[in-house]
């Protein structure tokens, strides 16, 4: 093998990595109220209309090169 100088050149990369969503905020997901002053009177409102079926996302992605 000491003549084989084309397998300095050989490379084998792997990589696997898992990502998701970063961008969901944290009470996206959930209704709440929150308070409100109008005109002097104070009231609730409605601050969010949540997503209960709203899940984090996970991609996975595997590389060989």
């Amino acid at each position: 093998m000491a003549n084989a100088n084309w397998l300095d050149l050989l490379k084998f990369r792997v990589s696997y990595g898992m990502m998701g969503n970063d961008d969901i905020g944290n009470y996206t997901a959930r209704s709440y109220y929150t308070a409100q002053n109008l005109l002097g009177i104070s009231g609730l409102v409605k601050g969010n209309l949540g997503n209960e079926s709203l899940m984090w996302e996970r991609v996975s992605k595997a590389n060989i090169v």
